[in-house]
This record gives C-alpha cells, structure tokens and sequence, in this order.
C-alpha cells in the first residue's frame, strides 16, 4: 500500500539520522523495489526512492554506486519533468555533492554553477535555493583551494540571509559558520573565532545547548582554538561535544566517532599520546564494523591512528 510503503520510508530517513545507515539501506532498497515493481521505473516517487537510495549508499561510503543511481535519476527527471524542474535541480545539487565526496569537485562545480545560473535566473537572487546554490559552489570552490572566490560568495550568502531571514535564523547561522570556515582556510583564524563563538552563543539560546548545530558550532569553535594554539580551551568544548554526543546519539553513531577523533586531536597537540591512542583505536574499530574498511572515515582513522603511534615512538626516543 503506497501509505506503507511513505512509512517505511519515513523510518528510513529516521534511521539515517541515527547514523543506522545499513538499517535504513535494507528499507529503502525494499522501497525501491516495491514502487518500480508497482509504480513503474519512470514514476515520480520511484526517482524519489532511488534517489534517497542513493543519498544512504553515499552515507556509507559507497560513492561509485551511489553516482550510477543518481546519474540514472539525472537522466530520468531531464527526460520527464524538464532541465529546468526543481526536482532536476535538487538531482544536479545531490549528484555534484556525490562528485564532490569521490573528490571531483571541478565536476561538481560546473555542475552547481549550472544549477545556480538556472536559479538566479527562474528564481531570483534572493530565493533561498538560489542562495543554498551559491554557499552549494562556494563550498566546493574551498575544496578546490579557491579561497578567495568561496568568501566572496559566503559574504554575499550571510549578507542575504542576514537581510532577508534576519540575524537569529538557523540559515543565517549556518552561513556566518560556513564563511568562519573559509575565514579559516586563509589564515584569518581570529576574524574566524569572533563569527564562531557568535554563532554559537546564539544557537545556545535560540536552539539549545544539547541541539545537534549548537554541537556542530562548539566543535567548529575548538577547532579554530586548536589552531591559534589554545589546546585547553579547544580539549574542553571538544569533551563537552563527545559526551553530549554520546548520550544523545550513542555510541556508535558517525557523528560521536567524528568527537572522539577530533579530541584525539586536541590530546596529541597537549602530548596525552596515550590517551589519544585508546580514543583512535576505538574510532577505528567502530568504523571498521559500522561503516567499512574502505568508507573514507574508516581510512581517516587509520592515518590518524598511524599518526599517533608515530608520535608515540618520537617520544619515547626521546626519553631514551
């Protein structure tokens, strides 16, 4: 019954949320079936599914598969609903964001360009998905080491928002941590700083100290510490962030392994090599089970855990 067949989807996406990314494949490959086999391959809510199929498949890491599913989605949504439909625009906005994931990103933004050109001119400058497709291009300008351009546009996307969803907006919030994000990239850690702790004195009253972009904010805040030196600051926010993750989400959740490697972080920038080693070790394990042996973060945990014993074996030949 297609009522069913919302839910199943619906608890899919909850289950994403949780990080319960093998959970929700299983439901949304079931999904998918069931609306190609009763709706037909063209129809709208089977492209709905499989694009959501393929959202999951890259969560997980499997980037090559999830581009094959999107491109097949691409290339529907051009043929039924027209290049410049909103739901081909979202499609362009999620197959670059996968190119991006596969490190593409000159791929990936001549494909966001493209959206943010129809945009701007079937929506106007100031329509929020006009200005989501502008922070969308200026994101992977930064992966690109194009700097200076992705300010530009983050200036212009804060600048919008501000004027436009007003100073307190959660929108507005997440383009003053994205331009403190560029502020970063080009050395500019103070100016950085000054947005972030804004940013996230605001999220701490308008959304709460235990809600999921306040974390965000005190993770991204430590960061910047980390990077003008001030480690102790930096270990506090970031024990703060572990724990609230863990007691929120649990344990195995993608986003309580990213705080655990972050701290480790801040513990080898203070020399606690050991205790980082135990944080990393478990990080690795858990990916490894969760995620894979060949999800990028899985990899990222092993190069930070190589890190940590090489500084392990500096110290102690230095002692010796």
């Amino acid at each position: 019954h297609p009522e069913t067949l919302q839910a199943m989807s619906n608890l899919a996406a909850t289950l994403g949320d949780l990080g319960r990314y093998n959970e929700a494949l299983t439901l949304q490959q079931e999904v998918l079936d069931k609306r190609r086999r009763i709706l037909g391959e063209d129809h709208p809510h089977t492209l709905r599914a499989m694009n959501n199929l393929a959202t999951t498949l890259s969560d997980l890491g499997r980037h090559d598969e999830a581009l094959t599913l999107q491109q097949e989605v691409l290339e529907k949504c051009r043929r039924i609903l027209s290049e410049d439909h909103p739901d081909t625009m979202t499609v362009i906005n999620n197959l670059a964001a996968i190119l991006g994931d596969l490190g593409r990103h000159n791929e990936a933004l001549a494909l966001q360009q493209k959206v943010l050109e129809k945009r701007l001119r079937i929506l106007g400058e100031d329509h929020p998905d006009t200005l989501h497709a502008m922070n969308n291009s200026a994101c992977t300008l930064g992966d690109l080491g194009r700097h200076n351009e992705a300010l530009t546009l983050k200036q212009k996307v804060l600048e919008k928002r501000r004027c436009i969803l007003g100073e307190n907006h959660p929108h507005t919030l997440i383009a003053m941590n994205n331009l403190a994000t560029t502020l970063g990239n080009l050395e500019r850690h103070d100016e950085a700083l000054t947005l972030q702790q804004k940013a996230l004195e605001k999220r701490r009253r308008i959304l709460g100290e235990d809600h999921p972009d306040t974390l965000t904010a005190m993770s991204n805040l430590a960061a910047t510490l980390s990077k003008l030196g001030r480690h102790n600051e930096a270990l506090t926010l970031k024990q703060e962030v572990l724990e609230k993750r863990r007691r929120i989400l649990g344990e195995n959740h993608p986003d309580t392994l990213t705080a655990m490697g972050n701290l480790a972080y801040t513990l080898n920038d203070l020399d606690r090599h050991n205790e980082a080693l135990i944080l990393q070790q478990e990080v690795l394990e858990k990916s490894r089970r969760i995620l894979g042996e060949n999800h990028p973060d899985t990899l990222m945990a092993l190069g930070n855990l190589a890190y940590t014993l090489n500084n392990l074996i500096g110290t102690t030949k230095r002692r010796r």
